[in-house]
């Protein structure tokens, strides 16, 4: 499971290729414009948002793993039960012969 601090680790990672503090070329060249203090607020904000649905999605999907997985077992531990049975049943017949 993810843990806090490996978020705070991937989010200063991403924040750090997506602004970095440095431009290598001069503002003359360059066409984009400068992001305020919002603007990355309202990114981080989207970023968190969009990583806490993907960590519920992420969660609701482990949940159905191991709900798949006990009926599996389920299954499984049956198909054995019914395999004892018939051949506890072969030898109750081939035993009177």
């Amino acid at each position: 499971m993810i843990d806090a601090g490996e978020i705070l680790i991937f989010l200063s990672f991403f924040l750090a290729k997506v602004y970095p503090t440095h431009n290598p070329q001069s503002p003359e060249v360059t066409s984009e414009a400068l992001l305020t203090d919002e603007d990355i607020r309202d990114n981080v904000r989207t970023l968190t948002d969009k990583l806490s649905a993907a960590l519920l999605n992420l969660s609701a999907k482990e949940e159905l793993v191991k709900q798949h997985a006990k009926v599996a077992e389920e299954a499984v531990s049956g198909i054995y039960s019914i395999f004892f049975l018939l051949s506890f049943k072969v030898e109750l017949v081939f035993g009177f012969f």
